[in-house]
C-alpha cells in the first residue's frame, strides 16, 4: 500500500540560547549582533552539534524577515527590504552532514559596501533546517512528519548607536474572560536602531492604590517598524481600573494610559 506524506515545519527563533528540538541543535544563540562601518567586513559563527549518534545532515540558507506595522512577521526568499544584509552576508557552506556529537562552526562573513547612504540597523535569517523529521504521526492515512527550522537572526548596526524614539501606535483591549482581559499593544520605532523593549502593565483601584504589575515578554523592535506586546490581565474582581502602560528601550520609558472595566 502507497503512503502518502505530508512535513509540517515549526520555525524556532530569538530567544532561546540553546535549542534540543531536533538532532541538530544550535549551542550559541539565534540572534547574533554586531557593529559595522562602511566597508568593514564582519565575521561571526553558528554553532551547531548532532545531538544524536547516528549522522545527520542539515541545510542552510538565507531569508529576509518582513516587518511592518499591523502584520505579523514573514520569512521570505524572493520578497526583501531596504535594511537587509541578504546581498552582503556569504555562509561558509550551504549543507552538510555531521556524524553522531558531531561540533560544527558554520562561519558567515559580512562585507559592508563602502557607502552605506542609510545609517542604523540591517539585519537577514540565516534558516538551519534537519534533514531528518524530528516526529512522524500517522492521521488519516497521511504520514505526517514534523521538522524543526531555526531561524537565526544576524543584525548589524551601522554607525553610532542612538536610542530610537518609540511611540504607541495602537492599544486595543479584548474581552477573553468574565474576569479577564488582553491588553495588544504596537509599539513603534521612530529611529534608525532596533532596540529590545520591555513593557509593562501598572493597574490602580478606584482608590489609586496600585494592584498588580505585569510584564510582556520583551521584544526587538526594529526601525521605522512595530512590534506586537500582549498582557493577559485576570483574577479582577467587577469594577473600574486605571491602567498605566510603560514601555523601556533601556534609555528612556513613554506611558499611556488606559482603562480596564470588569463586569
Amino acid at each position: 500500500m502507497r503512503k502518502n506524506y505530508v512535513t509540517t515545519y515549526f520555525v524556532l527563533f530569538f530567544f532561546w540560547s540553546s535549542q534540543t528540538f531536533g538532532t541538530i541543535v544550535v549551542l550559541n544563540g539565534l540572534t547574533h549582533q554586531h557593529t559595522g562601518f562602511d566597508g568593514s567586513t564582519i565575521t561571526g559563527k553558528i554553532t551547531l552539534k548532532n545531538d544524536n549518534d547516528k549522522p545527520e545532515s542539515f541545510v542552510a540558507y538565507k531569508q529576509d524577515m518582513l516587518v511592518a506595522c499591523g502584520k505579523n512577521e514573514v520569512f521570505s526568499s524572493t520578497e526583501t527590504h531596504d535594511r537587509s544584509l541578504k546581498n552582503w552576508i556569504k555562509t561558509s557552506i550551504d549543507e552538510k552532514k555531521l556524524v553522531g556529537g558531531e561540533q560544527y562552526d558554520l562561519s558567515y562573513t559580512i562585507n559592508i559596501p563602502r557607502q552605506v547612504d542609510k545609517k542604523g540597523t540591517y539585519w537577514v535569517v540565516i534558516m538551519i533546517e534537519p534533514g531528518d523529521p524530528i516526529s512522524t504521526n500517522e492521521k488519516n492515512g497521511l504520514n505526517v512528519a514534523s521538522k524543526v527550522r531555526y531561524a537565526v537572526q544576524i543584525l548589524v548596526d551601522l554607525g553610532s548607536f542612538e536610542y530610537p524614539k518609540m511611540n504607541f501606535e495602537d492599544i486595543t483591549l479584548k474581552k477573553t474572560q468574565i474576569s479577564s482581559r488582553l491588553v495588544e499593544v504596537q509599539l513603534k520605532n521612530e529611529g534608525q536602531f532596533a532596540v529590545r523593549t520591555k513593557l509593562q502593565l501598572e493597574i490602580y483601584d478606584e482608590k489609586g492604590r496600585k494592584i498588580k504589575t505585569l510584564e510582556a515578554r520583551s521584544r526587538r523592535v526594529f526601525p521605522e517598524k512595530c512590534s506586537n506586546f500582549e498582557i493577559e490581565v485576570s483574577d479582577l474582581a467587577r469594577g473600574k481600573y486605571d491602567g498605566v502602560l510603560v514601555a523601556d528601550n533601556g534609555n528612556g520609558l513613554i506611558g499611556s494610559n488606559l482603562t480596564i472595566e470588569i463586569e
